[in-house]
């Protein structure tokens, strides 16, 4: 007699972080060993903070790589790249999720989502009709997100936990998300440390003013001096859930639980 392996539903997985990425690797682990068929296309190298570009005058280089447990693709592109290749040329059938991440920090509030690579590759599979998610990983310090090598990520234990923990929810969430008729995009941030026992909380993203000068609300300066050049940075107090309202995605961070915005792309906010 021959039997039929019957998979549970399909994934196709992206990140910013490029195809070597630990977090990735957990979160690929995590949906293979809950017996989801997976497919990986992720770009060759990290891709942070391209938002949703797309490689319009260079040609896509893709190569199939192993990757234990499901079929990979390392793609020269951005995280749009490797969603619109997969989903228009590698892939036998439409998944029935698109999953980008997880990101190495978090994506909280309008203006950082607007540039992040990771919600980028989610918002792809979104428009091409698919229930779509954008799963991001705080770090110990959030500010160091964006000087990235004051951070040796596996060789912290708190942090490598927490991916772990976090893989194992999103595929907990995602479970809920395939059964569902309408087509959604979520923006989903875990905190460091994640316990198992969090609450995942529906939110909706934070208004934050980035630049004190600023009137418009909800945008300014992401950049500071720093002798004759500028680096990337974001004042910390505004992302410590001291000033954020009731049902934020940073108001839910800050008290150790997860936050789940649901992005309507037509008025770029969250429910």
């Amino acid at each position: 007699m021959i039997y039929t392996i019957r998979r549970v539903a399909s994934v196709l997985i992206t990140n910013d972080d490029g195809i070597n990425s630990a977090a990735l690797r957990a979160l690929v682990c995590s949906f293979v060993s809950n017996d989801w068929d997976v497919f990986v296309a992720a770009p060759r190298e990290e891709q942070s903070g391209v938002g949703r570009s797309i490689g319009l005058r260079k040609d896509l280089s893709c190569d199939e790589i192993d990757l234990s447990g499901c079929r990979a693709w390392a793609i020269g592109g951005t995280p749009s790249d490797c969603v619109n290749l997969a989903l228009g040329n590698l892939l036998p059938d439409k998944p029935n999720l698109v999953v980008s991440g997880i990101n190495w920090g978090l994506n909280i509030t309008i203006p950082i989502i607007l540039s992040s690579g990771t919600v980028g590759g989610a918002i792809e599979g979104f428009c091409w009709g698919i229930t779509s998610m954008a799963l991001s990983q705080g770090l110990p310090d959030q500010n160091e997100r964006y000087l990235q090598h004051r951070i040796d990520y596996l060789s912290h234990d708190e942090l490598m936990k927490s991916i772990k923990i976090s893989a194992d929810i999103a595929v907990e969430i995602a479970m809920k998300l395939v059964g569902k008729e309408v087509v959604e995009l979520h923006s989903i941030n875990f905190p460091c440390p994640v316990r198992s026992s969090a609450s995942v909380e529906k939110t909706r993203l934070s208004d934050i003013t980035l630049n004190k000068n600023s009137d418009f609300k909800v945008y300014g300066s992401l950049y500071e001096p720093a002798g004759d050049k500028f680096i990337f940075k974001l004042p910390a107090d505004d992302f410590d859930g001291s000033n954020s309202a009731e049902g934020s995605d940073i108001s839910c961070l800050a008290k150790g639980n997860i936050s789940d915005s649901l992005i309507d792309l037509k008025r770029l906010c969250a429910f």
